[in-house]
C-alpha cells in the first residue's frame, strides 16, 4: 500500500518531471449534474504539492515548471525561489510555445551554478543528458 500524502516520503533521487494538478473543485458531486440549469459555478482549492513532501536523502532533486510568456529575468526569479523553497538540486522550466512532440526549448537552472545563469537546452535530448549529468554528478 502507499502510504497517503499527509506522510513525508524519502528517497534517493526525485525527478518531479510532470505536475499534478495545482487545483481540484472544492466541493465534489457524485453522479451526474441534470442539465436545465442557467449557471453552475466551480470553485476550487489548491492541491498539496507533492514535491514539498518527498525529501531527498543524499541524491539529487529536479524540478520542472510549465510557464507562458516567460522572459529569462523573470525565469531566474521563479528558479531561484523553487530551488530554495522545494530544496532542488535543479529547475528545468519549459516555456509552453517551445515544447511539443518535434522541439523542446528549455532553461535549466542549477542550485550549484555560481552565477546563477541557465543551461539553455534546445531538444528533448538535451534534456536528458542535462539530467543524467545531474545524477551522476553526486554519485
Amino acid at each position: 500500500t502507499t502510504p497517503p500524502l499527509s506522510s513525508l516520503w524519502a528517497v534517493g533521487d526525485g525527478i518531479f518531471c510532470a505536475s499534478v494538478l495545482d487545483y481540484e473543485p472544492s466541493q465534489k458531486t457524485l453522479g451526474k449534474l441534470k442539465s436545465g440549469h442557467d449557471n453552475l459555478t466551480v470553485s476550487f482549492s489548491p492541491t498539496p504539492k507533492i514535491i514539498d513532501r518527498i525529501k531527498i536523502t543524499n541524491g539529487t532533486k529536479i524540478g520542472f515548471k510549465l510557464e507562458v510568456g516567460l522572459g529569462e529575468q523573470q525565469a531566474k526569479k521563479i528558479a531561484d525561489d523553487y530551488i530554495n523553497k522545494y530544496n532542488l538540486d535543479s529547475l528545468i522550466i519549459n516555456e509552453l510555445a517551445s515544447v511539443s512532440s518535434t522541439k523542446h526549448q528549455a532553461l535549466a537552472f542549477e542550485k550549484s551554478a555560481p552565477d546563477k545563469n541557465p543551461t539553455n537546452l534546445s531538444s528533448k535530448s538535451d534534456v536528458a543528458n542535462f539530467i543524467v549529468r545531474l545524477l551522476t554528478k553526486k554519485s
